[in-house]
């Protein structure tokens, strides 16, 4: 009887210390979720303190360029003191000077690197003298050609250049029809020139232009 409650309690204590026992593996695994969740935490933590710290790289919007010819929120003002002096330049016919008619019309902060004038004789036929004036930002940069012309307006533009259609007239042509041409001449912005893709036909100011310029 002695020998069987003998062997029942060591029994249980060999129960009990198998069952309190931990390994170093036991402790290693039990531990692991615990410092993998710390160390997520400081890791969302660095990255948005970086986010949050690092420099503001973009640069700001630049001001729209207001061009020396610009007048009344548009980019090139028939009335500014630059176009005026520039048709000034071309002199009178008969005591008639030359007026702008259709030009660049766009609004101050959209305004083309070229910009243009299509002038005409105040009070003018359609064979009286035209001539077309060039403009940038900075100011007047030519006329599309030295010699006055008839039946030449501006057709296309973009951003950069200008196509100037010329006519003439022809033998026994009416002044309302003219029967030369057509010939279109591309003009571009280089640099501070204008520069044209080929030459004005002379027959463009030929006798068939009415009126000489008096300076």
């Amino acid at each position: 009887m002695n020998k069987s409650i003998a062997a029942a309690v060591s029994a249980a204590a060999v129960v009990v210390g198998v069952a309190g026992c931990h390994t170093a593996d036991d402790a290693s695994a039990q531990t692991t979720p615990a410092t993998t969740t710390q160390t997520l935490t400081q890791t969302q933590t660095q990255t948005s303190t970086v986010v949050s710290d690092a420099p503001d790289t973009t640069s700001p919007a630049a001001d729209p360029v207001t061009p020396a010819t610009a007048g009344d929120g548009r980019c090139l003002d028939p009335n500014s003191p630059v176009v005026t002096e520039a048709l000034a330049g071309i002199g009178t016919f008969y005591g008639r000077g030359i007026v702008a008619d259709k030009h660049t019309d766009a609004p101050v902060g959209s305004c083309p690197d070229l910009m243009w004038v299509d002038a005409v004789l105040d009070q003018g036929t359609g064979s009286s003298p035209t001539r077309v004036l060039f403009f940038d930002a900075n100011g007047f940069v030519r006329y599309d050609t030295e010699h006055e012309t008839a039946f030449s307006q501006v057709t296309a533009w973009s951003n950069s250049s200008v196509s100037v259609t010329y006519r003439w007239l022809g033998p026994g042509d009416a002044t309302a029809n003219p029967t030369g041409g057509p010939v279109v001449v591309n003009y571009r912005l280089a640099g501070d020139e204008v520069v044209a893709d080929r030459d004005v036909p002379a027959q463009a100011w030929g006798e068939d232009v009415q009126g000489t310029p008096s300076r």
